[in-house]
């Protein structure tokens, strides 16, 4: 039997995607889009793997600390506004980033800071949404 736990991971990486419905085009891209053309996706493939397969054993070796470092040294939700589903509700509130489990921190317009796995960003929001 195996002993201890997996994380599996679904990716969804939009490589040659050149144009997006309208109703998308603020909330997707694609490497394409982002400058990178022509990438073979057997490289991106194994360099993902790579680099996940250097993150699982800093994670074995240092612990979830490590990652989270790593995490937040690269985070670039903080800032950001987010729609979540909570108990049935849509909300929207502003992001401050991760807490010591990876889930993402949302600061409501009335103040609660609600901790969620799941927000669609919000790419295109008018500033007095959230204020």
């Amino acid at each position: 039997p195996v002993v201890g736990w997996v994380a599996l991971i679904g990716v969804g990486i939009n490589v040659d995607v050149r144009a997006f419905p309208e109703e998308l085009t603020n909330q997707a891209t694609s490497l394409w889009l982002a400058g990178l053309r022509n990438c073979p996706v057997i490289w991106l493939v194994e360099h993902m793997i790579g680099a996940m397969d250097r993150l699982s054993a800093v994670l074995r070796q240092e612990g979830m600390p490590a990652i989270l470092r790593r995490w937040r040294a690269f985070d670039r939700t903080p800032g950001r506004h987010y729609r979540i589903q909570m108990e049935g509700a849509s909300l929207e509130g502003v992001a401050e980033g991760i807490d010591d489990l990876g889930a993402l921190l949302v600061r409501t317009r009335d103040g609660r800071l609600l901790t969620t796995t799941s927000a669609s960003s919000l790419h295109e929001v008018e500033s007095d949404v959230l204020s």
